[in-house]
Order: C-alpha cells, then sequence, then structure tokens
C-alpha cells in the first residue's frame, strides 16, 4: 500500500509539471480595432487619447479571449486602436484574476 502511494504521488507530481499550454492573439484582422503593445505604437502618426479601457476575465480566460473583448469595446466608443496595451492580473482570492488595460485612441 505505501508503494502504491508513492507512485501515485509520483505520476501526479510528473503530470502537472507536464501540462503546457500555447496562447497566441492574431493581430487585427479588416474591420478590428488594431491593439498595440506597450513600447509598439507607431510613432510617426498623432493621435488622441478618448479612453482608458481596461478588460478583466474570470480565473480560467485566456489571454486572446481578453484582447477579443478588450477589441469590441473600443470598436464600441469609436477608437481607431488601442495602445499602450499591459497584460497582468487583479488580486483575487489565491490567485489573480487575468486583465488587460490600455488607451482607446482617434488618428488625426
Amino acid at each position: 500500500m505505501k508503494r502504491l502511494k508513492k507512485i501515485l504521488a509520483i505520476v501526479v507530481i510528473a503530470g502537472m509539471g507536464a501540462c503546457t499550454e500555447t496562447q497566441y492573439v492574431l493581430h487585427a484582422t479588416e474591420g478590428e480595432v488594431p491593439v498595440y503593445y506597450m513600447g509598439h505604437a507607431p510613432e510617426s502618426k498623432n493621435y488622441e487619447i478618448i479612453a482608458h479601457i481596461e478588460t478583466q476575465g474570470s480565473v480560467f480566460t485566456y489571454n486572446s479571449k481578453i484582447i477579443r473583448k478588450m477589441k469590441q469595446n473600443a470598436k464600441k466608443i469609436g477608437a481607431d486602436a488601442v495602445i499602450d496595451v499591459e497584460l497582468g492580473y487583479i488580486a483575487w482570492g489565491w490567485g489573480g484574476l487575468p486583465c488587460a488595460k490600455g488607451y482607446a485612441i482617434k488618428w488625426k
């Protein structure tokens, strides 16, 4: 019985370390609001900030879904793009809720 518990513990620990996941966020397609991450906004264009925008998800929300929702919300308020976007977490319980924040802009 002791040996079975040790084997089970090793299998569980090994299985936990083997879990990996890849997330990706596609660039804006036609009709979508483009998102520029911190330090990557086009410097050659002038713009006006129209809103600070923050989108959060639940414990199991992927970053790609948060960014997609941010694009939709920015489009609703008439933004041409979202700049200085940062992904992070809001403290909650024993962990955090994923979030993204940035600035909705209109090109001049």
